[in-house]
């Protein structure tokens, strides 16, 4: 069972709540439920949009939850290193000083826009190169993020590493270009179209029309507060 399986199952308890009328009442099927309580299967942002609904979730608890999900998602390697003992935090808050690791290490370049990180501008230079685990960071560049439509998740001025060449899910944050613009945004697919969504709702979602320029450069796998 995964963090979000335990909250599921521990919310349903605290309100007394049967499987049954719990799907109901969120508008899901008995097995769909029953496989998140399970951890056999990871929610989709539409479950959870239904889920906030259902029971008057606040805004707070709403990130949190969201948070639970996207540690869930945490690539293998990142869970290793948990395991190990290595100072992880949340993938919406991790520092580069936390990382506490005797393994052999890359060196990964560090882009100071976006556009840059994507590939948009012609032969970017990396500001900066750091050095970090091989079984963490290959394949990755880190982007400096500037302005406010990913908060709170991503703040202004925090970094993100990004894997290359991965399927950014949905519901994932990525790295894509869509009209001649690099964006940092949260990926969600629904009713036979596509966005990208901001994490600020001051921001409107983009709709990816079927003849928009449109690339996924790379998904999101950490969130730094500083490099």
């Amino acid at each position: 069972m995964n963090e979000f399986g335990c909250y599921l199952k521990e919310f349903m308890e605290k309100k007394n709540l049967k499987l049954e009328y719990a799907a109901e009442k969120i508008g899901v099927s008995f097995g769909s439920l029953g496989h998140y309580i399970k951890g056999r299967r990871s929610p989709s942002y539409k479950f959870l949009e239904k889920f906030f609904n259902a029971f008057n979730i606040s805004p707070e608890e709403q990130q949190k939850i969201i948070t639970m999900v996207e540690e869930d998602k945490m690539p293998e390697e990142m869970k290793k290193l948990k395991k190990e003992g290595t100072k992880v935090k949340s993938q919406s808050m991790i520092s580069i000083s936390d990382l506490e690791i005797k393994t052999e290490m890359i060196r990964v370049p560090v882009y100071n826009s976006v556009s840059a990180g994507a590939g948009l501008e012609p032969n970017p230079e990396p500001v900066d190169v750091i050095l970090l685990p091989k079984n963490v960071a290959e394949g990755c560049v880190i982007i400096k993020v500037y302005g406010d439509s990913m908060e709170p998740t991503i703040k202004d001025g925090f970094s993100v590493m990004v894997k290359q060449e991965v399927e950014v899910g949905n519901n994932d944050i990525g790295i894509f270009i869509h009209e001649g613009e690099a964006l940092v945004k949260r990926y969600r697919c629904f009713d036979g179209h596509c966005y990208l969504y901001s994490d600020n709702s001051d921001y409107p979602p983009r709709e990816i029309r079927k003849n928009d320029e449109f690339k996924i450069c790379g998904k999101v796998i950490w969130i730094m507060e500083k490099v």
